[in-house]
């Protein structure tokens, strides 16, 4: 079934999961968000629970999927200079900070007549087991 035949009306009206609902209360709670009114609260409460639960649909959307294609030629048609990341424009006009040497570091140089290089091996451990505390996963 392509995606322009989906009914999507089935989604309107319904009521909300417990992940839906415990969302937009954290985001009430992290945003400081208040309401004039309960009509009003009730209606952004609407908004994201279609949000969550349409959020997988519109990404497979052949709008989005259009919309993606449109920015990819609109990045590769960039010159090169414009992709670079800002922050790494930043990283190249900051000046370079010394190392810091410890006392551990100076450790003094090997001979250049040396007949063997000495190799460290460390050594293996067993893997390490998960605890089994019979709680149950958090997603």
């Amino acid at each position: 079934m392509a995606n322009d035949d989906v009914d999507y009306s089935g989604y309107s009206g319904k009521e909300p999961t417990k992940l839906q609902a415990d969302f937009a209360d954290w985001l009430v709670e992290k945003l400081e968000l208040n309401f004039a009114t309960k009509k009003e609260e009730a209606a952004w409460r609407e908004g994201v629970r279609l949000a969550v639960a349409l959020r997988i649909p519109f990404q497979k959307s052949p709008e989005n999927q259009a919309e993606r294609a449109r920015m990819e030629a609109e990045r590769a048609d960039r010159p090169v200079a414009e992709k670079a990341p800002k922050a790494a424009k930043v990283v190249e006009e900051a000046p370079a900070k010394p190392a810091k040497r410890s006392k551990k570091a100076a450790l003094p140089e090997p001979e250049e007549d040396a007949a063997e290089e000495t190799v460290a091996v460390a050594k293996a451990s067993k893997p390490k087991r998960a605890a089994r505390t019979g709680a149950k996963a958090p997603f």
